[in-house]
C-alpha cells in the first residue's frame, strides 16, 4: 500500500468504527475505495496479510448489504471487487439498507404488540415508542431517499 491508500484506509477503518464494524471489514472498504478501478480479493489478500477465508467472508458480508460489487470476468474464475466512489449513490445506498430495515419494524413490532398486548408487560412501553418513532422517521426517510433519486 502506498500512504495514500494506507490514510485512506485509516480514515474508514475510524468510520467503520464508529458504526460498530470489524477492522477487517473497514480495512476492506478502504482498499476498495482507494483502488482506481476494480482489484481481486487476491489484491486485498496481499495488501492485508489476511488469509482468502477471511476476506472471502468479509466480502460476502460487504456484499450482501450492497457496500460493495462482486464480479467474475469471461474464462477467469477470478472474482472482481468494486466499490461506488459517488459519496451520494454512497449515502443511498446506506439508505436503502435502513429502509430495509424499517420495513421489517413495521411488519413486526405491531404483531408483537399484539401478541403481548393482553400481559400489561412494561416493556411494551419500549416497544410502542419504537413503533411511534420508526413511523416518524421512516416518513423523512422515504422523503429524503426521493430527493437524492431526483438529482
Amino acid at each position: 500500500m502506498d500512504n495514500l491508500e494506507k490514510d485512506i484506509v485509516e480514515y474508514f477503518k475510524k468510520i467503520g468504527a464508529v458504526q460498530g464494524m470489524d477492522e477487517l471489514s473497514s480495512t476492506i472498504i478502504g482498499i476498495l475505495y482507494s483502488a482506481v478501478k476494480e482489484i481481486t480479493m487476491e489484491d486485498i489478500v496481499r495488501k492485508t496479510g489476511y488469509s482468502l477465508a477471511s476476506i472471502s467472508n468479509k466480502i460476502k458480508f460487504l456484499s450482501d448489504i450492497g457496500l460493495i460489487t462482486k464480479k467474475t470476468k469471461p474464462g477467469n474464475k477470478k472474482i472482481y471487487l468494486y466499490m461506488e466512489k459517488d459519496f451520494m449513490k454512497m449515502i443511498h445506498s446506506g439508505l436503502l439498507i435502513i429502509e430495509k430495515k424499517l420495513d421489517i419494524t413495521k411488519k413486526e413490532i405491531p404483531l408483537i404488540l399484539e401478541k403481548h398486548k393482553k400481559t400489561k408487560d412494561k416493556r411494551l412501553k419500549s416497544l410502542e415508542l419504537m413503533q411511534k418513532n420508526m413511523k416518524i422517521v421512516s416518513g423523512m426517510l422515504k422523503d429524503f431517499v426521493k430527493r437524492l433519486e431526483g438529482e
